[in-house]
């Protein structure tokens, strides 16, 4: 089962179950459309009480650089106002 947003995209892949181990395994599909290949680096993070979220280590690495750029744009307003 799938389900897609109004853009088309997938974003629920079905169920996995937690293993003895801990480990999870993530479906066939969502590893296909996300590309991700094996070894390559996730982080887990919760997000909510009983939420975790997983995410590629380069999309969160893009997101702090950009998120980074915007801060210190933040700053230099800021240290204009401040001359003023």
């Amino acid at each position: 089962m799938s389900m897609h947003s109004k853009s088309g995209k997938i974003f629920f892949y079905g169920t996995v179950t937690l293993g003895e181990r801990g480990q999870v395994v993530i479906p066939a599909k969502a590893r296909k459309a996300l590309a991700l290949d094996r070894g390559e680096e996730l982080l887990a993070f919760s997000m909510a009480k009983d939420m975790i979220v997983i995410s590629k280590l380069s999309m969160v690495k893009n997101i702090m650089n950009h998120l980074s750029k915007d801060i210190k744009e933040c700053e230099k307003l800021l240290d204009i106002r401040k001359v003023k």
